[in-house]
């Protein structure tokens, strides 16, 4: 959960960030750049869920 919280918190800052540095987006002339976001999202998404499985499954190889 504490991954899920922090990806969200760069998510705002990246919208932030894209407001305060691109002058037209506000305007409604310019969409927001979602590739970042969908970035910062699936690298979380790789932490919370891919890594902890690839060990369950080394584990079960361990296993009796």
């Amino acid at each position: 959960m504490k991954i899920v919280g922090s990806a969200t918190l760069q998510v705002v800052k990246e919208v932030c960030r894209q407001f305060n540095t691109i002058p037209r987006l506000m305007k409604d002339i310019i969409k927001l750049d979602y590739a970042i976001r969908v970035k910062i999202s699936t690298n979380a998404f790789i932490i919370e869920i891919i890594l902890p499985g690839a060990l369950e499954f080394s584990l079960e190889d361990r296993a009796f």
